[in-house]
């Protein structure tokens, strides 16, 4: 039985492995890093672009009044092209709607997530969730020209429908390829890349940002997923 479940390695694999200096386990370990650094990526970086996209107001807490006060612009603050003041004039709940919608599709598919993961595989899995993830951050900027607020809003939620299934595939992808001894420390480097990858969206989108137009942020950080593949 064992002897019919075993998959025969091709030729060029086994070339490739014996000039290869670390195990195939660590190799997918290190790439299951590198897909948690891309999601990590992809979803933060909508909090420093929402800061380009919306328009910023200065409000002062007056006690006679309940009405909002904005703060009229000093001429002498300067070029208005050194501080933009936005596009889009998104109240707070809508921004915070936006924001939260992709932990709601993120909630919904990680149990789903795992049973197909049980029934099919995690490669494909992982490999579909990590298309939606990519293709939601790619078009992220024409649902926001075309559809405004609640299009960005369906695209996050996407977003996390993709990425919902990734840690539960990725589980069944090193379960199946680490040893139960190595499990604990491999697996902690694949869960790391959710650090790394904070760190690189909140010190790259503010690059990104000053440098280019606000919708570079959503196409590189989401081109870098098939870039990946490809």
């Amino acid at each position: 039985m064992a002897e019919h479940m075993q998959i025969e390695q091709p030729s060029w694999g086994e070339k490739v492995s014996k000039c290869c200096l670390l195990p195939q386990r660590v190799i997918v370990a290190l790439m299951g890093f590198l897909c948690i650094v891309n999601c990590y990526t992809t979803r933060i970086c909508l909090s420093h672009a929402i800061t380009v996209l919306v328009i910023r107001k200065n409000t002062t807490d007056n006690s006679t009044s309940s009405e909002e006060s904005y703060c009229p612009r000093d001429p002498d603050f300067g070029d208005t092209k050194e501080s933009p003041s936005g596009i889009y004039d998104w109240s707070e709940q809508v921004q915070g709607i936006i924001l939260g919608a992709f932990y709601v599709g993120y909630l919904l598919t990680h149990l789903p997530g795992g049973i197909l993961t049980d029934k099919y595989g995690g490669k494909w899995v992982l490999t579909i969730g990590m298309a939606f993830s990519a293709i939601a951050s790619i078009f992220s900027p024409l649902a926001i020209t075309q559809g405004g607020p609640w299009a960005l809003a369906v695209m996050r939620g996407v977003m996390g429908i993709g990425q919902g299934v990734v840690f539960p595939a990725l589980g069944g992808i090193l379960a199946c390829w680490v040893p139960a001894k190595e499990r604990g420390k491999l697996g902690a480097l694949v869960m790391g890349g959710g650090t790394l990858g904070s760190i690189v969206a909140n010190s790259l989108s503010g690059v990104l940002l000053k440098a280019f137009a606000w919708p570079i942020v959503f196409i590189f950080f989401g081109g870098l997923t098939f870039r990946a593949w490809k």
